[in-house]
């Protein structure tokens, strides 16, 4: 697990500001979010200050092809997460969109939708640049995770914020931050 300090997360996102995956990486890092919940997001989900994430885009291969689908989250539920006024004006920038938050701007078909597969190039490219090339985009999750922990957020709460169904999996996963950190367990 690599988590970024606070310092290399502005960096990331300073390189990545006016470019096409600079609101999926300030999401994931402000939200915690899988990459395919990200791409899988609908201006729908977005409500006050919080966002439902309820799906996840997945690629079947079907006759050789990639084929865009939505599933329901890692763990079958859906869940809110806060997020600040700032992120909400940044998502919502152009209110008269609908649909999907997130298109590819290379997508020759899928209605132009993102995969995770198509989202890997810009994102190797924005890693590279920022000289973190062992990074992966799940980094940004476990990152955005393991600050809440450390700041003692409680494990219940960061648990649910996270899509875990029970804290000991969070428990289980970010053991080492929690040792060092004075997270409440209530």
């Amino acid at each position: 697990i690599k988590v970024l300090t606070k310092e290399e997360c502005i960096h990331l996102l300073k390189l990545a500001k006016n470019t096409s995956i600079y609101l999926p990486v300030r999401i994931a890092l402000e939200t915690g979010m899988r990459l395919g919940e990200v791409l899988a997001l609908k201006y729908e989900d977005i409500t006050g200050n919080e966002i439902c994430v309820s799906r996840t885009v997945i690629t079947r291969k079907i006759g050789g092809k990639d084929v865009l689908d939505f599933n329901t989250t890692k763990n079958g539920s859906s869940r809110i997460i806060d997020i600040t006024p700032e992120l909400v004006s940044e998502i919502k920038k152009d209110n008269t969109k609908r649909g999907l938050i997130f298109t590819s701007p290379r997508a020759k078909t899928n209605n132009n939708i993102w995969t995770p597969r198509s989202f890997r190039a810009a994102w190797i490219s924005l890693r590279d640049k920022a000289g973190f090339p062992d990074l992966k985009f799940h980094d940004l999750r476990h990152t955005h995770i393991s600050h809440l922990l450390h700041k003692g957020v409680s494990l219940p709460v960061v648990s649910q914020r996270a899509g875990h169904r029970d804290p000991t999996v969070t428990l289980n996963i970010y053991s080492h931050v929690i040792n060092r950190s004075n997270v409440s367990t209530v």
